[in-house]
């Protein structure tokens, strides 16, 4: 089922739209009060042809006005009217019905005006889009082309190698001819030696000054292009800084309706060209909003009873749009589910017989998770105050001897008023020791230190490796216990918390 006005999604216990939070009871009242006037036509007109007619005619109420205008004349042939009369004596129009037929035509233009109008909308922005395709595509035409021009201008001509070869070969051979001249002539080969070297060493220097000053001007002609084009930039920038200045809500408008028919390959190509240092500002409520839609999209994928992602998306949507309701709707309904889903797993871990260390660690943090959720409630306190005392019935010390504790309250009767503890002791050393009730101090929250009362005999005993014992000791106080201790000559301290 989908709903009428936006086309989203619609579950049968929705009394509201998800996405645009329309009434769906109030849109179900309106089409049975319109059920009901078409009935009611259909009585009055009496032949098939006439309910046809009538069945056509009848306008939805919330659309059009139900107000006509009334006068003391027929309003298609200026007769007389009558109060009370139905039809015209003489062109016999029903009034009721050509009213409502006036209402529809001023509806249909409008209709057509606003359809019009549309059209013109949407016309030009397939203009502005098509501009700005062409502007990208000329952009992208002049890049290349000045790519290439730098490429070209920075390539070094390399003079040919065979004509390299065919040059020194005859610069060789010459030499030899003139070695040849001069052979057993010093004086000869000394001067032609000197008249060689200034000759080579003016051409090498005149070559030397000509490639510096090639190279100096094929700088500055590069630098002048980089700064054309740097120029030309930055008036481009300029041209889109205020061309989406002027049109900035149009412009806004057009790319929040192509996120949210989720045209998003669309928009992403046709927002690129305003994404300048300039504008950054500018455009970061609308690429919020882009981010807003693909997450709710994604919100959408996820299973209903995957309860921690949805609340953890819905959390981070409430955040991106605080006034939503829709978000803040289904992140409160989630974060409940959650805090119970949690508070059931702790409460397992207490039903269960054959309990396990692991699983009480996991089910205070379940707890935890719960309260961080929905805060301190009596519930979640209890939960956890009973977890934290499942946490004594465990072994816990040092390298000789580990301790369990549970308390079981204050006594009544004969030893009303006092303080029972029930303890067990295991020997994990490798050596024997005597356990003694002297060796037991209970800590109360009052801060005061109580040595036992009273106590079982179990806990009177020579312990051996790898053995255990267990039995209640009696303390007189009413005080709640913090700590209980054990001090041991040679087995060491062992103390246990309570919660």
């Amino acid at each position: 089922m989908e709903c009428p006005k936006c086309g989203y999604d619609r579950q049968p216990e929705d009394t509201h739209c998800e996405l645009c939070g329309v009434d769906f009871g109030l849109l179900d009242r309106q089409a049975a009060e319109k059920k009901q006037l078409k009935k009611k036509a259909l009585k009055q007109a009496g032949k098939k042809s006439s309910e046809q007619k009538l069945e056509l005619e009848i306008t939805e109420p919330e659309t059009f006005s139900q107000e006509s205008p009334v006068s003391g004349e027929c309003p298609k042939c200026g007769a007389g009217r009558k109060a009370g009369d139905v039809e015209c004596p003489r062109c016999g129009v029903i009034y009721k019905k050509h009213e409502q037929l006036l209402i529809q035509q001023q509806a249909d233009k409008e209709a057509a005006k606003k359809a019009e109008e549309q059209r013109l909308l949407e016309k030009k922005a397939q203009i502005q889009q098509e501009a700005e395709e062409a502007i990208v595509k000329a952009k992208a035409k002049r890049e290349a082309e000045a790519r290439k021009l730098a490429e070209k201008d920075q390539e070094v001509k390399q003079p040919d190698t065979e004509d390299g070869k065919k040059f020194y070969q005859k610069i060789t051979d010459a030499l030899d001819k003139v070695v040849a001249r001069l052979k057993g002539n010093a004086k000869k080969i000394a001067a032609c030696t000197l008249i060689v070297f200034f000759v080579f060493a003016a051409g090498w220097g005149v070559v030397t000054l000509v490639l510096n000053w090639q190279e100096s001007n094929e700088r500055e002609r590069l630098t002048s292009r980089q700064r054309e084009e740097q120029q030309r930039l930055e008036e481009e920038r300029k041209k889109i800084f205020s061309y989406f200045r002027v049109n900035r809500n149009e412009l806004s408008s057009h790319f929040k309706s192509l996120i949210e028919k989720r045209k998003f390959d669309r928009y992403t190509s046709e927002i690129k060209k305003y994404q300048i240092p300039s504008l950054e500002g500018d455009l970061d409520e609308i690429k919020k909003y882009f981010e807003e839609i693909k997450i709710f999209d994604s919100a959408k994928r996820i299973p209903g009873r995957d309860y921690e992602k949805n609340y953890d998306i819905y959390s981070l949507l409430c955040k991106m749009a605080p006034k939503n309701q829709v978000y803040r709707k289904k992140r409160n309904i989630y974060r409940k589910k959650l805090a119970e889903k949690n508070y059931l797993k702790a409460m397992g871990f207490l039903n269960k017989k054959n309990r396990v260390r692991s699983d009480l660690t996991a089910s205070l943090a379940a707890i935890d998770r719960a309260i961080q959720l929905e805060g301190k409630r009596k519930k979640y306190n209890k939960i956890k105050y009973e977890l934290k005392n499942a946490v004594l019935l465990f072994y816990e010390g040092n390298e000789n001897v580990h301790m369990a504790v549970r308390n079981d309250g204050l006594t009544k009767g004969a030893t009303g008023g006092q303080r029972k503890l029930y303890v067990w002791l295991k020997n994990v050393g490798s050596s024997p020791f005597f356990v003694n009730v002297e060796y037991f101090t209970l800590v109360g929250k009052n801060k005061k230190r109580y040595s036992y009362n009273n106590c079982s005999r179990e806990l009177i005993v020579n312990l051996q490796p790898g053995q255990d014992t267990g039995g209640f000791l009696y303390f007189y106080t009413s005080s709640r216990p913090a700590k209980l201790i054990f001090s041991h000559i040679s087995a060491g301290t062992v103390s246990r918390i309570f919660p």
